[in-house]
This record gives C-alpha cells, structure tokens and sequence, in this order.
C-alpha cells in the first residue's frame, strides 16, 4: 500500500472491536463492583460501631456536664456551710469571751466575799467592839 493509503475497516471488524470493548469495560465495571461489594462488607460494620461511638460521645458529654453542674451545687452549699459555720464560731467565741468575763466578775466577788470573811473572822471582835462599842 502506498503512504497515503487510507485503512478500510469493515463493519463486522467494526461490530468486533465494539463487543470486545464492551467485554472489556464489563469485566473491569464486574471488579470494581466485587471491590465496591468487599469494601460494603468491611465498612458497613464499622460505621454501626461509629454511630455508636458517636452516641456515646455524646452521652458522655451530657453526663459530664451534669457531673459538672452537681460539682458546682456542691461546692456552693460547701462554701455556704463553711460561712455559717464561721459564723457560728465567732458567735461561739463571742459568748466564750462574755462568759469567761461573768465568771472573772463572780470569782473576784467570790473571792472578794471569802476575803471579807476572812476579815471578820480575824478582826470580827476588834470591829464589833468599834463598832457597838463594848
């Protein structure tokens, strides 16, 4: 043939190549879908277990925000207490003090009265001689 010959192709020879073409896209389409298929098989279970996970999580969050919550409460009735309970205390000390304060003044007019009995018992006569004269 010469150079600028053209190539015929007949249509049987065109039919051919289309069916063998075909095949061929067929085969490759048939093992991505097996692939696709193994790949269905090994994915579906993990994202059940991520959706569960997912759930989870979130659970988790909601229950942690609620511990949170319950701390705070906590911590405020703790820091409410502490201060009643220092209230008390300096009402208690208070008390203390103006008690240890009438018992200084009861023993001073206890002793204060043994004293003067004492006195008297001592100088009793003298006193009633000065006294009633006698």
């Amino acid at each position: 043939m010469a150079e600028n010959a053209r190539e015929i192709v007949t249509r049987s020879e065109l039919l051919e190549r289309e069916i063998a073409v075909k095949e061929d896209f067929n085969g490759k389409l048939d093992l991505v879908n097996g692939k696709v298929d193994k790949l269905e098989e090994f994915i579906l279970p993990w994202t059940q277990s991520l959706v569960s996970i997912d759930q989870n999580t979130k659970r988790m969050a909601d229950n942690y925000e609620k511990t949170n919550e319950k701390q705070d409460q906590i911590l405020s009735n703790y820091h409410k207490q502490n201060l009643r309970l220092e209230k008390l205390e300096g009402a208690t000390t208070i008390k203390g003090e103006r008690i240890k304060g009438k018992t200084a003044i009861i023993v001073a007019g206890i002793t204060a009265l043994g004293a003067a009995g004492g006195l008297i018992g001592v100088f009793g006569e003298k006193l009633a001689h000065l006294i009633f004269g006698g």
